[in-house]
């Protein structure tokens, strides 16, 4: 039994073992599986992992590729609108130079032209050919030294040019600039002052540079100066070098043009109308460069500006230096050309003002700053109309208020106030507006044109300009007057006109309006017509002998005479009484008037068939 035991425990034992064994068997299965599969997970997670960072790593690329390119186009973008923008700058730029640069060529062709053919046709006095000839040769002087001048700068820009260096008194050389420049100045009556440190201050320099820079520095100084003006100029010296400065009291310029005045081309915005060709500055910095110098400019608008040239005492350019004595090289051998008023006393007798319709013949107000544009104009008028001259538009505006002239005549670019600037004041004004006006420009092209035509200008001529064309275009505006001048009449007198009413018309209205309310004044004149519309009664007669063809004086009667003829058709009052009603005392005198005006005596009036 108890052997029975020992092989049942053994045999559990043994039972047991096994069962432990495929345990662990079973265990060690479970571990190994749980392990692969563990490491499968692993495996996967690392997979995703890295598919994660290379789809993370590729978008971050993809990103920062669309980024760069985004950046790329986007800095493109902005170049190519900057270079547009810089393309049409100088585009817009070259466009003003060369319309400027027309401009200087066209105003001195109208005159050599025109005095030319004048003098070919033989329409100019023995007496007068003197000044015909000087005016062709000064605009021929001024042409030239354009020209030359936009050649020099192109040889010292492309370092073409051979300067001729001289040793001396850069006093005694400036001194003889401004006694060249002080006949032009006095012409404006413009003071030039000379401040040398010393009568003697030797230097190296260029004498037509320095006579180039002296001569746009001045130019320009006495150009935008006011009359009575002044200008000064400086010299001082140290060790090292010589300070020029040029003042003056003129229009000044704003600080945000300081930077480009020096550009080529660049003019100023607040220079008016008194534009060249915007190359002179830039010249200048140009030739002070070429000396191894600089410019610098200060200014305050409506006060003045102030130029410094700084050169140096020697110069280290490795050249023969030449003495220079007064006489070689002077300022004297150079011919200046200005644009000021000539001396001549035939330009001058161009701004004589001449009381227009003295002779009956049809007055034309000349506006043009250039007085040998305005001799020439005025040569081809004076015989057939009264001219009267403006150097400017102010000047222009103050004379065609006072005096109404017939027609206007207007350069576009002047001083002070321009051609255009002055028609749209014309036509604006009650007083003015039924002037016509003739815009006589260098500028040419169409948006040129059309700025015209928009001011108001009934005719716009460009320069050179055939003096038949302005003589026609004259004559043409004036035979349109006189039919204006029926039509007006008519309308305003005839009751129940359907005529559309313009500025002219409304103000003829409004004039027979005022002769209306006070037509049995026999007192009535052109002084109460004028006082009630805040005019002069010179005004009130030109503007109404313009618009009507009548004096006011004439006019009034013409209204009351027109009133009496009413009154006189509905025979409900005697010739007497219609007289007293139209403001006349003297029946007599009323049947005088009457039939000077109809033809008629009031009675045979009354007596026609209605």
């Amino acid at each position: 039994e108890n052997n029975k035991l020992s092989v049942m425990y053994q045999d559990s034992i043994l039972s047991i073992q096994k069962n432990n064994q495929v345990t662990d068997i079973r265990i060690n299965y479970e571990r190994e599986k749980n392990l692969k599969f563990i490491d499968q997970l692993n495996r996967e997670r690392e997979m995703q992992v890295r598919e994660t960072r290379i789809i993370l790593t590729a978008s971050a690329a993809a990103l920062l590729l669309l980024i760069s390119l985004s950046v790329t186009l986007w800095y493109a973008f902005l170049q190519r609108t900057k270079k547009n923008k810089t393309l049409r700058k100088i585009d817009r730029v070259k466009s003003n130079f060369f319309t400027n640069i027309t401009h200087e060529f066209r105003t001195p062709l109208t005159i050599i032209l025109g005095h030319s053919r004048q003098l070919q046709n033989k329409k100019v006095p023995l007496e007068e050919e003197k000044y015909y000839l000087s005016a062709i040769e000064k605009q021929g002087e001024q042409m030239l030294r354009l020209v030359n001048q936009l050649l020099d700068i192109t040889k010292i820009s492309s370092g073409l040019d051979k300067p001729v260096w001289k040793n001396g008194n850069i006093v005694t050389f400036i001194g003889i600039l401004i006694d060249r420049y002080r006949l032009f100045a006095n012409d404006k009556n413009i003071f030039i002052s000379f401040y040398p440190q010393s009568p003697l201050i030797e230097m190296d320099f260029v004498p037509n540079y320095i006579t180039d820079i002296f001569q746009n520095l001045l130019s320009n100084a006495i150009k935008y100066t006011s009359n009575h003006g002044l200008v000064s100029v400086l010299i001082t010296a140290d060790e090292k070098d010589v300070k020029l400065k040029v003042t003056d009291n003129g229009v000044g310029i704003s600080e945000d043009d300081f930077e480009r005045i020096f550009d080529l081309f660049y003019q100023v915005p607040n220079s008016g109308d008194k534009q060249g060709s915007g190359i002179g500055l830039a010249f200048t910095k140009q030739l002070v460069e070429h000396m191894n110098g600089t410019i610098e400019v200060k200014s305050q608008l409506n006060k003045g500006s102030e130029f410094t040239v700084t050169l140096p005492l020697r110069t280290n350019e490795k050249v023969n230096i030449e003495k220079w004595e007064p006489g070689s090289d002077s300022p004297y051998n150079t011919n200046f050309s200005v644009d000021w008023k000539d001396e001549s006393k035939a330009c001058q007798s161009v701004f004589e003002e001449e009381v227009p319709h003295v002779d009956g013949k049809p007055s034309i107000l000349l506006v043009e700053d250039n007085p040998d544009v305005l001799f020439y104009v005025q040569s081809l008028l004076k015989d057939e109309y009264n001219v009267i001259a403006a150097v400017d538009g102010v000047d222009g505006m103050e004379k065609a208020l006072r005096l109404i002239p017939d027609i206007i005549i207007t350069d576009a670019m002047m001083p002070r106030k321009d051609g255009l600037t002055l028609c749209k004041e014309v036509k604006s004004s009650t007083i003015l507006n039924h002037i016509p006006v003739i815009v006589i420009t260098a500028k040419t092209t169409s948006e040129d044109m059309l700025t015209g035509l928009k001011c108001g200008a009934d005719v716009y001529i460009r320069k050179p300009f055939q003096p038949e064309e302005l003589l026609i275009r004259i004559s043409n505006l004036l035979e349109f007057i006189k039919v204006m001048k029926v039509k007006y009449m008519k309308a305003v007198l005839e009751e129940g006109s359907k005529e559309p009413m313009d500025a002219n018309m409304i103000f003829l209205h409004n004039v027979t309006n005022l002769i209306f309310k006070k037509i049995s004044n026999p007192n009535l004149g052109p002084q109460q017509i004028a006082d009630s519309l805040n005019i002069s009664p010179s005004q009130l007669n030109r503007k109404v002998n313009a618009i009507s063809g009548f004096s006011s004086s004439a006019y009034i009667l013409h209204v009351k005479i027109d009133y009496s003829k009413k009154l006189l058709a509905k025979r409900d009052k005697n010739i007497g009484e219609v007289a007293e009603a139209c403001g006349f005392l003297d029946v007599a005198y009323f049947s005088r008037i009457f039939k000077k005006i109809t033809g008629v005596t009031p009675t045979a009036y009354r007596n026609l068939p209605q």
